[in-house]
């Protein structure tokens, strides 16, 4: 029965009701700290509306699992990178480290900075912007494949809405690249966004940004132009 509600809908009853697991974990993150409100809403300005009302419940049912920070001196992906011994499937990062990693002094970061990033702001696109039932997200870590997918993309025979994330880098590359992308696409939208949770992060990003939400399917490639993802549109 949960299998047929659409998936935007089970994403706000997760939100508002949410499992045993994620509301035991909201009960120590009260009593032991480590969530900063006002960092979150500062380093993840993407977050959609509806998240940002209870910004900590993100964090543990999505945040934790995008990579996302809680505070300015943890990062649950260095945490568990440093900590190899620790079983990502069954340990929640942050709950771990206050309840047992901070006593034994384990690492949770990758250096002594801030982990605060410098994110683009996303609007979600105005009414009457969206001209096909279908998006198409692309993500480039690897930014000269674009040729390769540009191809691909002129081959389809079907409308879609284009959406590129571009890995930034410190030569200026990406943002070369996308003026490339808007010159040939002039519809499409592109971004820069740092080299943070791999491709998971940027198209989490561009979710909760509201700017997926108009159309009825979305599919991502990411890398390589075989690999591709349908998923529903709309914030999660």
């Amino acid at each position: 029965m949960i299998g047929r509600i659409p998936r935007k809908v089970q994403t706000v009853l997760r939100y508002f009701f949410p499992a045993a697991r994620d509301r035991a974990y909201l009960r120590a993150l009260r009593r032991e700290g480590g969530f900063d409100r006002a960092f979150y809403l500062k380093a993840h300005p993407g977050l959609h509306p509806l998240f940002r009302m209870m910004p900590q419940r993100h964090y543990v049912q999505f945040g934790e699992a995008g990579g996302l920070s809680p505070n300015a001196r943890f990062s649950p992906r260095a945490y568990m990178h440093h900590n190899p011994d620790l079983d990502p499937a069954l340990v929640r990062p942050l709950l771990h480290y206050l309840q047992h990693g901070r006593a034994s002094a384990r690492t949770v970061r990758d250096d002594g900075q801030a982990t605060e990033l410098a994110l683009p702001q996303i609007n979600p696109a105005p009414l009457g912007a969206k001209t096909a039932p279908v998006a198409i997200v692309l993500h480039l870590y690897y930014l000269n494949m674009w040729e390769e997918f540009a191809a691909l993309l002129r081959e389809q025979t079907f409308q879609f809405d284009l959406f590129v994330t571009l890995t930034q880098n410190a030569g200026g590359e990406a943002d070369v690249l996308k003026s490339r992308i808007e010159a040939e696409w002039p519809a499409a939208r592109v971004w820069c966004l740092p080299n943070h949770g791999r491709d998971i992060f940027p198209f989490v990003y561009l979710v909760n940004s509201g700017v997926l939400a108009p159309y009825a399917a979305s599919c991502t490639a990411r890398n390589r132009p075989t690999v591709a993802m349908a998923t529903t549109g709309g914030a999660i």
